[in-house]
């Protein structure tokens, strides 16, 4: 969102932010198209991009903040390039600053429940947690399927390295699922009593969005492909 300048200097300055109710930061956002402003940028009520729409205010956590400086300080540091005509012109600067363990942070508190951590895909330890069936079950028949999910998947490039299987298979899947649940894995595939049928099930819980559904292994692949690229 545009946000004032302030001692760096530039033309055009950008602030980052995660919508929170424990954050700092007080955000305009109109209510229509979703453009917003810092509350100290002093815009008028009405939204500037869209025009019928109103700003409200809202708290919120800094991320992140970048500035265009053009030559603000390329000028008085004689800082120069030659253009592909051979030309000498002033670089032209700009400016980012991330607050890491910021973002992480922020994306944690956002998106979690009182009960149970939930990590943005993008920053989870692990996209998918696989969980096996317990030992001596019914469905341990059909315990192979983690380990051969696992290196299907594992196979492709999207999933590499972005996969853990739950092995602690003397627990029951309901406790490991719950543990999986309050880690905050965004995706969580449980092999249980539909993997017993003809064609193997799998039981897949989208974590972000609360939603639980069941596959085969070709349809869980490409779900969840599909899941990564939104």
């Amino acid at each position: 969102m545009s946000a004032v300048t302030g001692v760096m200097g530039g033309s055009v300055s950008h602030e980052y932010h995660f919508p929170a109710a424990v954050g700092e930061a007080k955000l305009l956002i109109c209510e229509s198209c979703g453009y917003g402003t810092s509350l100290e940028s002093c815009v008028p009520s009405e939204c500037p991009e869209c025009g019928h729409g109103f700003l409200k205010c809202c708290p919120g956590i800094e991320v992140g903040h970048t500035f265009l400086l053009g030559t603000k300080y390329s000028v008085p540091l004689k800082a120069r390039f030659t253009t592909v005509e051979g030309k000498s012109d002033f670089l032209q600067m700009g400016s980012y600053g991330l607050g890491m363990t910021r973002i992480l942070a922020a994306g944690v508190e956002v998106l979690s429940l009182p009960d149970e951590m939930r990590w943005p895909i993008a920053l989870a330890p692990f996209t998918v947690c696989i969980v096996p069936p317990k030992e001596g079950s019914k469905e341990s028949a059909v315990a192979h399927l983690a380990e051969e999910l696992y290196h299907r998947m594992n196979s492709i490039d999207s999933f590499r390295n972005d996969l853990i299987i739950d092995n602690r298979c003397n627990m029951t899947i309901g406790k490991r699922l719950f543990e999986a649940q309050r880690t905050g894995y965004p995706f969580i595939v449980v092999i249980g009593r539909k993997a017993l049928q003809p064609v193997p099930e799998f039981e897949v819980h989208h974590i972000l969005m609360d939603k639980k559904a069941s596959f085969n292994e070709t349809a869980l692949i490409e779900y969840l492909k599909e899941q990564l690229n939104k």
